[in-house]
């Protein structure tokens, strides 16, 4: 189905359409992709309206995959920014440097692990895998979610960045690599033209 060059328009589209669970986990834990998306708009609410994201903003991600993880990337995009992926083993100099590079001032970690960003000396604001849940089960009105995200502001392009993604850096500076929604959505559909996958299909 083709809803748009924009990631954010397969998962509104998703989410309207599909019944089928976007995430099982654990022992017959489910998720479906209308509440996937229900908890990323509040969250990206949350960052527009009370973190101050704007469109092109990027926002650091150190939780494990997870609902969690794709709950704050969806809402990172939702909210017209970049999610950045974090692998919390990283050390903290070169996460310094990545942090420096993005321009990030937000991060996403589990409590207890502020650490590695705090020793980095990158000033951030924390906002823990705990917040996170109790953000994204708040009401919010309709006429609220109409005021964020009708915003001539949050008109994204094909060409917008999505993600950030950094080589390894073995053999100097880690080099930071930004991927658009077109690029995103065109591997997607590639991939779903090429494979033989349905929605009965569960991918680990």
């Amino acid at each position: 189905m083709k809803t748009g060059r924009l990631i954010t328009d397969y998962f509104k589209s998703t989410a309207r359409d599909n019944p089928a669970p976007a995430i099982r986990w654990g022992k017959g834990n489910t998720l479906s992709w209308e509440t996937l998306y229900q908890r990323s708009q509040r969250l990206a609410h949350d960052l527009i309206n009370e973190r101050g994201v704007r469109k092109g903003d990027s926002v650091a991600i150190g939780l494990e995959r997870s609902p969690e993880f794709l709950v704050a990337a969806y809402a990172v995009l939702l909210a017209g920014g970049v999610y950045f992926p974090v692998d919390m083993k990283t050390p903290a100099a070169r996460l310094a440097s990545m942090l420096s590079t993005a321009q990030c001032r937000i991060a996403f970690c589990h409590a207890g692990q502020e650490n590695l960003f705090t020793q980095t000396g990158v000033e951030l604001a924390l906002i823990s895998r705990e917040r996170l849940e109790a953000i994204t089960t708040l009401p919010l009105s309709e006429q609220s979610l109409q005021d964020t995200f009708g915003s001539d502001a949050l008109q994204l392009r094909a060409t917008d960045p999505a993600y950030l993604i950094f080589t390894s850096g073995t053999t100097g500076t880690p080099k930071g690599v930004l991927v658009n929604h077109g690029a995103f959505i065109n591997r997607l559909e590639w991939h779903q033209a090429h494979s033989e996958m349905t929605d009965a299909d569960i991918i680990l």
